[in-house]
């Protein structure tokens, strides 16, 4: 009969895959199966009747021990898992062994990944009202417009080093959730959720970085053009953020795919409650995003349209579709800086 060994590694390896059962081949002609059990993980060995030996009383006593040590390394949370894993490997245990459990201590750190967005977003809130405040406390209604120029593009490039914190905090999300559960779940549900986390990546770093292309084309851009550069910015600043916040509301479990579904159900019960609390923690992360992020920038449009109204006089602060030709922004630009 193959070692206990073998045994462990076909039950660890049907709780990576979300299956049922699995079958081996023995040397004496006999066959052991090894299943997995809803909520913990166990070893049943089936032996032919008459077969029983002392090595085999021994590999079952054994496999109970094993089988033990797994259930409460399964249910340790926080620093246990890694303290646990770690013990496991130092006795030789099968690497799937640190593997699963490493996935269950890795949704401890997600969970803590997740809060760290939500505080992100609340200081780029707060960081973009402080420099709206001092922006409109700085400008001077004698300021010319290269004044006004230079006090806006300051402005967008601290908003923009506020806005990359968040963009560092969705990433490092992204990161722990592959080397953590994502690491041992079945491949459909890990590229799924790891493509939805990427995807809401990607949006926060170009809504960051509208900011400093914001500022950096304010400094170039001539006068006979300001009102019409501003303007266009307010409504990339606008675009940006709506298709960031649109990726945050794709995170959220109400907007899961079918296939994250059915894979999270093919896991056993005790790594689905674990998945559970990271998605949950999803959804109160990507709900603070949906709520703070889009009347921040409002907030912020609504100030540097402020801070230009003496030299561009029609200049929109609300979102909105910018369908302006070359023409027509020249003469936007000439006639609100002429007003």
């Amino acid at each position: 009969m193959r070692s206990i060994s073998v045994l462990l590694v076909c039950s660890l390896a049907l709780t990576c895959a979300g299956e049922s059962s699995c079958a081996t081949d023995v040397a004496d002609g006999g066959d052991d199966r090894c299943q997995l059990l809803q909520g913990g993980v166990g070893i049943v060995s089936h032996h032919k009747a008459g077969e029983a030996s002392h090595k085999a009383d021994a590999d079952a006593h054994a496999a109970e021990k094993i089988a033990s040590k797994l259930e409460a390394l399964v249910s340790t949370k926080g620093k246990h898992h890694a303290h646990a894993s770690t013990d496991a490997t130092d006795k030789g245990f099968p690497d799937i062994f640190k593997k699963i459990t490493d996935a269950i201590g890795g949704v401890g750190q997600l969970e803590e990944d997740f809060e760290a967005v939500k505080t992100v977003v609340r200081t780029f809130s707060t960081e973009v009202h402080t420099a709206v405040v001092e922006l409109r406390s700085n400008v001077k209604p004698s300021m010319t417009v290269d004044d006004i120029k230079a006090q806006v593009a300051a402005t967008y490039e601290k908003i923009h080093t506020s806005a990359l914190k968040l963009w560092q905090a969705l990433t490092k999300v992204s990161s722990d959730f592959l080397t953590g559960i994502g690491h041992a779940a079945p491949e459909q549900f890990k590229s799924t959720v790891n493509n939805l986390l990427e995807s809401v990546t990607l949006e926060c770093k170009n809504f960051a970085d509208t900011f400093s292309d914001a500022a950096n084309e304010l400094k170039k851009v001539n006068q006979s053009m300001v009102c019409a550069t501003v303007q266009k910015n307010v409504h990339s600043l606008h675009k940006e953020v709506d298709e960031f916040v649109q990726s945050a509301l794709n995170m959220t479990t109400k907007s899961l795919p079918g296939e994250i579904t059915k894979a999270k159900e093919a896991l056993p019960g005790s790594i689905q409650k674990e998945v559970d609390k990271f998605l949950a923690k999803a959804d109160e992360a990507a709900e603070s995003i949906m709520k703070s992020v889009n009347p921040t920038v409002q907030e912020l449009a609504e100030g540097i349209v402020n801070v230009f109204h003496g030299h561009c006089k029609d200049l929109n602060s609300a979102a909105g579709r910018l369908e302006v030709g070359l023409l027509s922004a020249l003469l936007l630009g000439i006639l609100g800086f002429f007003a």
